[in-house]
């Protein structure tokens, strides 16, 4: 056994602080998700005559409860970007597959921020709703090839996760080009469906980087202790 004050004895620092790391961007990512879930109930309920069924998402950024549709989407835009940045610094595949789909969820995370700063505009007929209309096509894009390409990465070293990010971006991608196609009666109720896999999506990868912190805790904390 090595002395106390002994120079050549390990202190795991760095798998500590790794472990930190990865637990604080899985737990931001967490965050995001149920604060997106939990601020689109509440201001749907907030909101005289809305209707969760056929009215969008957009439209409860209008009026005096816009704040907390705003909040929650914002909220969910920094999880997503804590997670892109936790599976990036994960670095369980070596590779640039895993970088670039942490780079590109990155992408996506900002893309939220600005769909929630342009949604008051949805539905309208100015330059902000081109912006917002924009970047609901690039949430599309980029969440199909995050989904796909993460699952193509971890294939080997995480099956589950990659069969299971492989079929929410399957699901996407069925789904998500008849958005703008379906009846009025159920619009809201689809456009929360797409929402749903977004949100489980990055709430499992944000679940995973809290599995791995803990699974990095355990494995220092054996190693301190032989």
């Amino acid at each position: 056994m090595q002395q106390f004050g002994d120079s050549a004895a390990p202190t795991y620092a760095p798998e500590r602080r790794q472990a930190n790391f990865l637990s604080g961007c899985g737990l931001l990512g967490l965050v995001g998700v149920l604060a997106a879930v939990i601020t689109d109930l509440l201001a749907a309920i907030l909101v005289d005559g809305y209707s969760i069924i056929s009215q969008s998402i957009s439209a409860l950024a209008v009026g005096h409860y816009a704040w907390i549709q705003d909040a929650g989407l914002y909220l969910l835009s920094l999880g997503t970007i804590a997670v892109a940045v936790g599976l990036a610094r994960w670095r369980f595949l070596e590779g640039t597959g895993l970088l670039t789909a942490a780079f590109l969820l990155s992408l996506l995370g900002t893309d939220l921020v600005i769909i929630a700063y342009f949604n008051e505009y949805a539905g309208q007929e100015n330059q902000g709703a081109n912006v917002h209309i924009n970047a609901v096509y690039a949430l599309g894009i980029l969440f199909a090839a995050c989904t796909l390409l993460f699952a193509f990465s971890v294939r080997a070293s995480a099956k589950n996760w990659a069969s299971l990010s492989a079929l929410l971006g399957g699901l996407w991608i069925l789904l998500a080009p008849f958005f703008f196609y379906v009846p009025s009666s159920w619009f809201g109720l689809y456009e929360r469906t797409l929402g749903l896999i977004l949100v489980c999506w990055i709430g499992v990868a944000a679940w995973l980087l809290r599995r791995r912190a803990a699974a990095l805790r355990q494995a220092t904390a054996a190693a301190s202790s032989s």
